[in-house]
């Protein structure tokens, strides 16, 4: 059995900035832009020999869209997975609703969790201690994740903190799925694995990180990395964009298999042909998935073999697979 720590809170409270210092890494984007991550992000947090997961988890906000639901719902099942919890608040700011509404669900998990006030370094009006502490809340950590401030106290505090339980890293080859927005990466994955991991959407580009998925076939273990989706002109367009397509590239640098889905119903497109390439420069092997293809007919399947683009020496060498993500069709 292994133990897990969730970092849940509002949106730009900084939750990613603390997640990358205490995996030591820059695997969650980091942007003044509210509401980046969106999915569960994966990372390890190591004391010495032991590892725990760590899961940086979408901002839980107060807005009646369906993705803003699907995110808080994503955050709240990764609070319920975890062995602790961090609640981190913005202590350069006083204490608002959506807070005090977190509070209030986290306190009804009845599960351990720490208070941590982030951006204290900033020099600010701000009552946020005060608001905790008549909230109930006595013990607390101030902490600048950014300029690492107090992270080496809190991270001992975490360790003490833990269930003491061993943990394995998961084994296994890892497989990384890449593919244009919208394509059908994580349906493809959550059909795969039976579980709704992902966030499913379709919005265009609901998958910003790259996130690893263990899951076993048989005796065998397996690693899925769902990437963002890489857009048409990813070096120009808006900087998350960029930062989408650099960590899709470092999934393929780190895995053994790349799957490329295609949605079936645009066919092979010349920037599919450019993210195929650039797959190809690094050596790893790579399977094209056609997904969507239950929504074409026998004639509009045949038409995507006879495109220039699929009738090249560039593509032809390529396995091709038929599948559909929502029904599990070519799975086997």
């Amino acid at each position: 059995m292994f133990t897990s720590i969730a970092i849940i809170g509002r949106p730009n409270v900084g939750k990613s900035t603390l997640f990358n210092k205490l995996t030591k890494s820059r695997k969650a984007i980091v942007s003044d832009y509210s509401g980046l991550t969106k999915d569960r992000n994966y990372g390890y947090i190591t004391f010495g020999e032991e590892k725990s997961l760590i899961i940086d988890t979408g901002g839980i906000a107060q807005d009646n869209s369906i993705l803003k639901e699907d995110i808080a719902e994503q955050a709240w099942i990764a609070a319920e997975e975890a062995s602790l919890i961090i609640f981190l608040i913005d202590g350069s700011e006083n204490l608002i609703k959506e807070d005090l509404d977190i509070l209030t669900r986290l306190r009804k998990l009845n599960k351990k969790f720490i208070t941590v006030l982030n951006k204290s370094d900033k020099k600010t009006d701000s009552i946020a201690k005060e608001d905790i502490s008549k909230m109930g809340i006595k013990e607390f950590f101030e902490i600048s994740a950014e300029h690492s401030r107090n992270i080496a106290d809190l991270r001992s505090f975490i360790k003490e903190s833990l269930p003491k339980n061993k943990f394995e890293t998961p084994d296994g080859k890892k497989i990384a799925v890449l593919g244009r927005p919208n394509a059908g990466k994580s349906t493809f994955i959550n059909k795969f694995i039976n579980e709704d991991r992902l966030i499913v959407s379709e919005i265009a580009g609901t998958t910003i990180d790259a996130i690893s998925i263990p899951f076993s076939v048989g005796e065998s273990d397996f690693i899925f990395i769902d990437t963002a989706g890489i857009r048409k002109g990813y070096k120009t367009s808006h900087k998350i964009e960029y930062f989408s397509y650099v960590r899709a590239m470092h999934s393929v640098e780190e895995c053994d298999i790349v799957i490329f889905i295609c949605d079936a119903q645009e066919g092979l497109v010349d920037q599919d042909l450019k993210i195929i390439n650039m797959v190809c420069e690094t050596g790893k092997p790579i399977l094209i998935a056609l997904n969507k293809i239950d929504l074409l007919s026998k004639k509009q399947r045949d038409n995507i073999y006879e495109t220039k683009r699929a009738q090249s020496n560039f593509v032809s060498d390529f396995i091709k697979l038929e599948i559909s993500g929502i029904k599990g069709l070519g799975f086997k």
